[in-house]
Formats: structure tokens, sequence, C-alpha cells
């Protein structure tokens, strides 16, 4: 029971975050505080689905250097990550990194199927991509991703999108 209440508070939480993000409005600091805590506590867990090696080792080792306590999954396509989390039970993510342009399945295929999952749509998603394409971002909002973040192209880039995603001051 207490741990369904922690997945509802954390995703109140997150979706806060994110549409004040989203917004360019200003972040509640309550909101930092009780994201912060939950990282501390070991609750976090993030599962990022992208084809490229390279940018999933760099974002998972941000992640690490930023917040050690949280967990993250990957996955090398958009099927994987499918059938990662149908095969989850009580490990599912609280949050998903979402790439657009993978094989087999996109993420526009992906964020389709968390959406419309009664196991899967609350679960925060950012869609994580190079794409710059206006039509295609706001394709993603109206498919309900949570944020769009255009990936950076370094790794000190990913750690300052880390940062600003879990707002720390490091």
């Amino acid at each position: 029971m207490e741990a369904v209440i922690l997945d509802k508070k954390l995703l109140g939480v997150l979706c806060n975050l994110f549409s004040a993000f989203k917004n360019e409005g200003k972040v509640d600091k309550a909101d930092q505080r009780a994201l912060a805590a939950m990282i501390a506590n070991n609750s976090l867990h993030i599962l990022l689905a992208d084809d490229d090696d390279d940018d999933r080792e760099f974002f998972k080792e941000a992640v690490q250097s930023i917040a050690p306590s949280v967990k993250v999954t990957t996955s090398i396509n958009g099927e994987e990550m499918l059938e990662i989390l149908e095969k989850s039970t009580n490990d599912l993510p609280d949050l998903i990194f979402l790439d657009l342009n993978m094989p087999f399945k996109n993420g526009f295929e992906c964020l389709e199927v968390l959406k419309t999952s009664d196991k899967l749509k609350n679960i925060p998603v950012l869609i994580y991509s190079t794409t710059a394409n206006l039509a295609q971002v706001d394709s993603t909002y109206q498919k309900g991703a949570n944020l769009y973040i255009q990936k950076p192209h370094s790794y000190d880039g990913i750690k300052k999108m880390i940062k600003k995603i879990f707002e720390f001051d490091l």
C-alpha cells in the first residue's frame, strides 16, 4: 500500500516539475525537495530507450554522477523497452526517457503503446531525441509526452540537462 502512495506522489511531483519546464515557469521548491527526497531514499527508477550505445552509456554515467542512488535501466530499441515493461510487475520505472529515431519500434510508436496501456499510461515520458522538427515535437505532446528534450551533443551537456531536471545546485 505504501508503494502505491509513493508512486502517486512521485507522479504528481514529476508532472508539476515537467509542466513548469515545458511552460518555462518557475519550479516549485517543494516539488524539488520532494524529488530530491525520493532520489535520496533510493526510490527513483529511470528507463532510457535509445539505440545509440554511446548515448546510453553517457546518459547512465551522467545520472549516476549526479544522483548515484537513481536506478537506470536501458534498452537498445523501442521493442526491447516494451518487452522490459511488459515483463515488469513490481519494478516499473518512475520515468521514461524515449528516443524517437530507433529501429523496430520508433519513439512515436512506443509513445502510443505507453499512453494507451492501463499498466503504463501514468508513467511520465520525456522524449529525448536529436530531432528538432517542430511538427514532430508537437506530435509527441499530442500523443501524451510530458516533456521534449533535445539530446545534448556532449557528456557535459547531458550532465547539465540531468541537473536541470533534478534541479540540484551542484
